[in-house]
């Protein structure tokens, strides 16, 4: 798989399928189009580590490059996008199926949850043309901290009711009542054992996510709502862009024929792109708590594990197999993958 990462100011494309000789011809724009129409030249470069300087363009506004060597044509982008109010918003395309082919860019992102989305933000996201907003989120989440309107959005709230989940986010406001009730819970005598057995709760949440009617109901009008014409491009989200919106983002791979292996890296990236947040968000926990069990507890709801992510796979070979999940649990037909896969794969 193509990787493409920042380096010291500079932006570096390593493609090891590129030949040793092959002249390569770089590209960026705005669109993320499989095509050098209306993108500008960047340069002309050999061999399969591509380096060159950010400019202007990429400073000002998510780029896209399209390379082209030996009649072959490749598109990537930076993943994470640099919204100033998020820390978990990244693109989900550029992941190559088990067939060859490669989900595109540009049309479906995760985040976290967008109430503190900047004024620039919104402008970006408009700028990208975003059509649709999928909310993950329960009703008193979302009362406490709105989404950020962005114009031309049309929001869709599906809530697959994953209360662990939504405990393992929570803000400021909240804090000291949570804290509060679990310290009483570790005072009792019932504490130890208590927590003893959820120390990885997230793992039977990831479970419910596969299992439960009203989930199979929220992730399967999910990925009906990808195929209605003009609901891309579309980001989904939760409130940390980890466990409901992670979900989200395995059943939309799944079904475009990306492996397991390669889902599983980018459900990981949550981790390294929450790992400042989570640093700050103990710090807050420790203003009201030093018990050692209710912060273990509380770190081990807001990590991205991936005992999480293998529990999901193991419930869903307990309902037939993963294979068949999209179609016998959630409902998808065939012709509805096989649209899907039209739809979002170059």
């Amino acid at each position: 798989m193509t990787k493409i990462f920042e380096k010291q100011g500079k932006l570096v494309i390593e493609d090891a399928e590129i030949p040793d000789n092959a002249e390569i011809t770089v590209f960026r724009g705005e669109q993320p189009t499989l095509t050098v129409a209306n993108k500008e030249l960047v340069g002309t470069f050999t061999g399969n580590t591509l380096e060159f300087a950010k400019s202007a363009a990429d400073e000002e506004f998510r780029q896209y490059y399209v390379y082209q060597y030996a009649e072959i044509t490749k598109i990537v982008a930076l993943r994470n996008l640099s919204l100033a109010g998020t820390f978990n918003t990244r693109d989900l395309g550029g992941y190559q199926t088990k067939t060859g082919q490669t989900v595109k860019w540009g049309q479906v992102f995760r985040s976290d949850a967008l109430y503190q989305l900047t004024d620039q933000d919104v402008k970006d996201l408009e700028r990208m043309n975003l059509r649709t907003v999928v909310d993950f989120r329960g009703e008193n989440e979302i009362a406490d901290a709105p989404d950020r309107e962005i114009a031309g959005v049309n929001y869709v709230y599906l809530n697959p009711n994953a209360e662990v989940a939504a405990l393992a986010t929570g803000n400021l406001v909240d804090d000291q009542e949570k804290v509060s009730k679990l310290v009483a819970i570790a005072n009792s005598p019932e504490g130890p054992a208590y927590f003893a057995s959820r120390l990885d709760e997230m793992a039977l949440q990831m479970r419910e996510l596969v299992s439960t009617e009203i989930a199979n109901k929220q992730y399967r009008r999910f990925l009906e709502l990808l195929l209605e014409e003009d609901s891309t491009p579309l980001l989904e989200h939760c409130k940390g862009g980890k466990d409901r919106a992670g979900f989200a983002a395995i059943v939309f791979l799944m079904a475009l024929g990306v492996s397991k292996e390669v889902i599983l890296q980018d459900y990981l990236l949550t981790k390294e792109n929450m790992q400042q947040r989570n640093v700050k968000r103990m710090d807050e926990y420790r203003v009201y708590t030093d018990h050692p069990d209710v912060l273990n507890y509380l770190s081990g709801l807001m990590d991205t594990k991936a005992l999480y992510f293998e529990a999901a796979f193991d419930e869903m070979e307990k309902l037939g197999g993963a294979d068949k999940f999209l179609t016998k649990v959630l409902g998808i037909s065939e012709e509805q993958i096989m649209a899907l896969q039209q739809k979002f794969l170059y």
